[in-house]
């Protein structure tokens, strides 16, 4: 028997919300703040209740990257949610909404996908979390006279201009599917510069045009992430590698341990890092829009 639910927008009670978060993903503590941070933003949060017995939270919210949809989040016990408990909710969200839904869920939402896919929901993109280990992927270095680090070309507004348009170009090539909205020459500045390695991040130049970059971020002491890549041309994407060895010189001189990459199904770039280095993956991640 389908039990009925009822759902109900901004749900006041606030600490409700909270302690329900924190029971249902007690054993998922990243999850669980994830979610819980998510909720301070612009976000909208509804509950789902059977009665008075509340069932699952579902918080959206628009994204200033990817405006053609709305971002949904849901927690709920994944050992007592059942089939049709999630189709009601999912048709919930959806009649509220005119945009499509996006969904970013790992192996423990499997039910979820489940009932993504029967309502025609397509699965856009997969990401895996790569540990990359620096040690054990030094190789010889080649260094080229045409290759230079961020530090070096960042006062010169041509290049930097360069690699700011083919880094958005890279980006926006690589999400079709959920397509990137047109942002202002400063925000993708800001986004490429904050938090960045400038001289552990390098670029290919050649008459001041940037051909290929590998950019660094430091995640911690011992962590660093690899972010954007890309190049100019596919058909030279093996150029990339000469900037990945100058990067793992630098994290083995760093005593960096591992190097985190998302790596996009939808993305050749991330694609190729896959096929020159060891790592392990942490995490796979599956983006369903619908």
């Amino acid at each position: 028997m389908m039990h009925r639910l009822t759902f109900v927008e901004d749900y006041p009670d606030t600490k409700s919300i909270e302690d329900f978060i924190e029971q249902v993903l007690s054993e998922h503590s990243v999850l669980k703040q994830e979610i819980l941070r998510a909720r301070r933003g612009k976000t909208k949060t509804f509950v789902a209740n059977v009665g008075k017995t509340m069932q699952a939270v579902a918080i959206t919210h628009d994204s200033t990257w990817h405006p053609n949809c709305t971002y949904v989040r849901l927690a709920y016990n994944f050992n007592q949610m059942t089939e049709d408990f999630l189709h009601q909710i999912i048709m919930c969200i959806k009649r509220e909404y005119k945009k499509p839904l996006f969904f970013l869920v790992d192996n423990r939402y499997s039910l979820l996908i489940k009932v993504l896919r029967k309502n025609q929901f397509s699965l856009i993109r997969e990401t895996e979390i790569l540990h990359i280990n620096p040690l054990k992927s030094l190789t010889e270095i080649c260094v080229l006279p045409s290759i230079h680090t961020v530090a070096e070309i960042k006062e010169d507004q041509t290049i930097l201009s360069s690699l700011i348009e083919l880094t958005k170009q890279v980006y926006t090539d690589t999400h079709l599917a959920n397509p990137v909205a047109d942002l202002s020459f400063a925000s993708w500045e800001r986004a490429i510069i904050d938090g960045l390695l400038e001289k552990n991040s390098y670029v290919i130049v050649r008459d001041s045009v940037v051909q290929a970059f590998s950019l660094m971020y430091e995640v911690n002491e011992q962590r660093w992430e690899l972010g954007w890549i890309g190049g100019r041309d596919r058909k030279n994407i093996s150029e990339l590698d000469k900037l990945l060895q100058l990067q793992m010189k630098d994290a083995v001189k760093c005593g960096i341990q591992i190097i985190e990459k998302e790596s996009d199904s939808t993305c050749p770039y991330s694609q190729h890092v896959k096929k020159s280095w060891m790592y392990s993956v942490d995490e796979c991640l599956y983006s369903y829009l619908g």
